[in-house]
């Protein structure tokens, strides 16, 4: 595990604020951008409560925030790769806590990036917190257009989804209307078959006037 003293400002107070946001009974960081170049300061902010089975307390401490690629797997043991940014101030009293985080992105490989809140060796989780972080560009400039082309994938995501359900339901349709097509076709064979096998009346043998 690699550590980077990286500028990191910390603050964490046992103060009266309403929890963070939650899902599954968790809470994450709100970050300013959504993503960030190696070299730029990364802003975050975030308020955490009790965790499950009285764990993620005070006495379960001290807390560092490392920085791991998303999709890393498993937790614990954190990735050999995780980077130490710093460790947490003591997190004293009842919570919630408010966690603000301020560091230099370290000169790290494009892609998607998770900060983590844990003890060491990221046994437990800080309260309820969960990882979440934000996507390392390979330059200001792409990290200025991130948020563009992420709605830019958004969209085209959404019409790929509609024209994939307009391509099955036109399918659905198809194999209906053939289907209806088949036993039309069988009742109409059936019907000819039925025909053939009528024996020919004298009617039918005797030949059309003028034809004789």
């Amino acid at each position: 595990m690699r550590r980077a003293l990286c500028g990191l400002t910390i603050a964490i107070g046992s103060i009266l604020l309403t929890p963070g946001p939650a899902v599954a009974g968790g809470s994450w960081m709100d970050w300013e951008a959504t993503a960030y170049a190696p070299g730029q300061v990364a802003n975050g902010h975030g308020t955490f409560s009790h965790g499950c089975c009285n764990r993620g307390t005070e006495k379960d401490g001290p807390y560092f925030a490392y920085l791991v690629r998303a999709h890393h797997g498993e937790i614990p043991p954190l990735p050999k790769d995780a980077i130490n940014l710093e460790p947490l101030p003591n997190v004293q009293g009842e919570p919630p806590w408010d966690v603000t985080l301020s560091f230099t992105v370290p000169d790290v490989p494009s892609g998607a990036y998770n900060v983590l809140l844990c003890n060491d060796p990221c046994t437990d989780f800080l309260g309820d917190s969960m990882g979440n972080g934000f996507t390392v560009a390979p330059s200001p400039e792409r990290a200025e257009m991130h948020p563009v082309i992420h709605r830019l994938r958004t969209r085209l995501a959404k019409h790929i989804r509609l024209l994939r359900a307009r391509i099955e339901r036109l399918e659905l349709q198809h194999r209906r209307l053939q289907s209806a097509t088949d036993q039309r076709v069988d009742l109409l064979s059936d019907r000819v078959a039925d025909l053939e096998r009528v024996p020919p009346t004298e009617e039918d043998r005797s030949p059309e006037p003028g034809t004789a």
